[in-house]
């Protein structure tokens, strides 16, 4: 259980039991689970609410009385704690219906998409006046989407061309400025599209060869990743030496990297928890023949019997949402050979999902920090979270949609990959949520 969440309980139960008493604050349609409390007895409301609700600190907060987020996930319990708070003393700011869903404050967040449920200010006097908040002060998220995953799995990462003149002009942090709150998962798993060296050479910004700066290995450090899959097509674009001074770069902030740009052999397969990675990449017809890659997969999970085994695949089509026979006869194969999970990446767009003997192929989640702005196709990418439990595993399925290389979550429709996707899934991708027992 995380520091916070312990927290959050003991004030809980530190206000539950404290003798607040005198008349009841509200009763009404008590069906939440999350409620803001003050006992300021005059707010002056602001069109940005924001600034004071459930941040990490309460360093911006115009006042130190204001009590943090609450959260029960019992509803009588919750009750008897509205029945004891004294409407002389206490503010109810906001109660919103809550149900399933979990609560985030994300400052400065402007998605106009966001649901919005039942909002309400609470004088001092305990009469309700109903006060709508603007959307970009709150985000409700599904519990299922509150990406505390045990691994979380990003798509294609560039930081050259005009992510760089991007990263120079706005600093170093900029492309995950809008999706690092949601990035602190176990393990961050991403496919880094090009070599981390010393010394960088920018050649234009249509160029297809591609260096980062060093500065890029502790961006990622900073923002979690775990695992870089170097099995891609650009990894090598700065020879032999640029990818060792890429691997030099990534151990050296403590981070793992699996897979390599021109062989298929698994001596860089890393293992976290009960979780074995594996990455190949058939860019390049020469790389490795479906035969190799089969022969590995089979001895990795000879080698790790008990292990749950992901394979990151570079492959396919660009710009092609379906993949291709190609893609298909091969993930079969690493399917049959004992793989678990696809997850597959280089088509620059998000491909189709397959359910194949109880296992799942992210054909391609896209972009994930890019500068192809010439589409909205290009702009758009999927996370996938993967929980291990109880038998069976849980994928969650986010979007993504970049502006100007900053990738933000959305809650976009994902009916239409649905509709390109195995059929016995298609309600679940809808939910963006699937589960295989």
């Amino acid at each position: 259980m995380s520091k916070k969440i312990i927290f959050l309980f003991i004030l809980f139960f530190s206000l539950f039991f404290s003798k607040l008493d005198q008349e009841i604050l509200t009763k009404e349609e008590i069906d939440y689970s999350g409620i803001i409390f003050s006992n300021i007895e005059e707010i002056e409301f602001k069109k940005d609410f924001s600034y004071f609700l459930l941040h990490d600190s309460l360093e911006k907060d115009f006042s130190s009385q204001v009590i943090p987020f609450l959260v029960s996930t019992d509803k009588e319990s919750l009750e008897t704690f509205l029945d004891g708070l004294s409407c002389e003393d206490n503010i109810l700011l906001a109660q919103f219906e809550f149900g399933d869903e979990e609560f985030f404050n994300i400052s400065n967040i402007n998605e106009s998409n966001l649901p919005l449920y039942g909002v309400y200010y609470f004088s001092s006097k305990c009469g309700r006046e109903k006060y709508v908040f603007e959307k970009n002060n709150l985000y409700f998220k599904n519990k299922g989407d509150s990406i505390s995953e045990q691994v979380l799995f990003v798509g294609d990462m560039m930081f050259d061309r005009g992510v760089e003149l991007l990263m120079n002009n706005n600093g170093s942090n900029y492309p995950f400025e809008k999706i690092n709150k949601y990035l602190t998962v176990k393990t961050l798993v991403g496919n880094l599209e090009g070599p981390i060296v010393s010394n960088p050479i920018f050649i234009s910004s249509h160029s297809m060869s591609f260096s980062f700066d060093k500065k890029v290995a502790q961006v990622l450090k900073d923002n979690d990743f775990s695992i870089l899959s170097l099995a891609n097509n650009h990894t090598s674009n700065m020879g032999d030496e640029g990818l060792k001074e890429t691997k030099e770069y990534l151990r050296s902030e403590g981070m793992d990297y699996i897979g390599d740009p021109a062989t298929c052999s698994y001596e860089d397969i890393v293992q976290k928890d009960n979780i074995v990675y594996y990455a190949v990449n058939v860019t390049f017809p020469f790389n490795c023949s479906n035969e190799e890659i089969v022969s590995n997969v089979l001895k990795i999970k000879e080698e790790h019997e008990k292990e749950f085994l992901v394979v990151l695949m570079h492959w396919g089509n660009e710009y092609e949402h379906v993949a291709s026979d190609y893609q298909t006869e091969l993930a079969h194969l690493i399917i049959d050979a004992g793989a678990d999970l696809i997850i597959g990446g280089h088509p620059h767009v998000i491909q189709n999902v397959e359910k194949y003997k109880n296992k799942l192929i992210f054909y391609s989640l896209g972009n994930f920090i890019f500068d192809q702005y010439f589409s909205e196709e290009t702009q758009q990418g999927l996370m996938i979270g993967l929980e291990l439990s109880d038998g069976k595993q849980v994928y969650n399925i986010f979007t993504i949609k970049e502006t100007k290389a900053q990738p933000e979550l959305t809650k976009d429709s994902l009916d239409w990959l649905a509709n390109i996707s195995s059929e016995s899934i298609r309600e679940e991708i809808v939910d963006g949520k699937i589960v295989i027992y």
